[in-house]
């Protein structure tokens, strides 16, 4: 009888012990994960020419420092396909602000050898605004009066700013490019070659 008794009281603490780690394992799954120390990684995906890309990437260093990666867009030496470039940016929680970070990326150029930048360097953002699924996109003056080569030229760096901010903003519909707060006709004042007067698709294709 008393080895009986013995038996049914060690796995009574045995039962115990299992829901007590049980329940650590839980408290701790659901806290601790919100803790900016926790590694966190957010999926969130979208189709790009009939192919599923990342759309963004959350991380945390050990110092707990968040950094989110972000796809740029490029072209190579023929100018006919986009590449993507991933670039690691500090993490902002605001969609906007996140995707003006973007845009600033690909304005600076491409970090990867044999990918092409879509402008000269002293071409800036202004601001990023959204109204009414409506993107705002205010560049700098120096767009308009930098040398556009050809259509060629304006008709990528449209395209890649269209695919790098419709990539971080899924629900916008259309995108309109200004000028230092002003929309233009075209994008050299003296000699541009695309109309840039109307709102651009965000899927814009060409």
């Amino acid at each position: 009888m008393t080895e009986e008794k013995k038996s049914v009281g060690w796995t009574g603490i045995v039962i115990l012990l299992v829901l007590v780690s049980g329940l650590g394992f839980f408290v701790k799954e659901q806290f601790f994960s919100d803790s900016p120390f926790f590694p966190m990684v957010l999926d969130y995906k979208m189709s790009i020419d009939g192919e599923q890309q990342k759309a963004n990437e959350i991380t945390a260093t050990s110092t707990g420092a968040r950094t989110m990666t972000v796809s740029l867009f490029f072209v190579g030496p023929d100018l006919s396909e986009f590449e993507r470039e991933d670039r690691s940016i500090p993490f902002e929680a605001d969609p906007l602000l996140a995707s003006s970070r973007a845009l600033e990326e690909l304005l600076r150029g491409p970090g990867e050898f044999g990918l092409y930048p879509l402008c000269g360097k002293d071409v800036t953002l202004r601001t990023l605004f959204v109204r009414k699924g409506t993107a705002y996109v205010d560049l700098s003056r120096s767009v308009a009066d930098g040398s556009w080569r050809s259509a060629i030229s304006e008709y990528v760096f449209l395209k890649a700013v269209c695919r790098t901010l419709s990539n971080m903003m899924p629900d916008i519909n259309w995108i309109v490019f200004m000028v230092n707060g002003r929309q233009m006709s075209t994008m050299n004042r003296e000699d541009g070659h695309l109309d840039i007067g109307n709102p651009f698709p965000a899927d814009f294709r060409g």
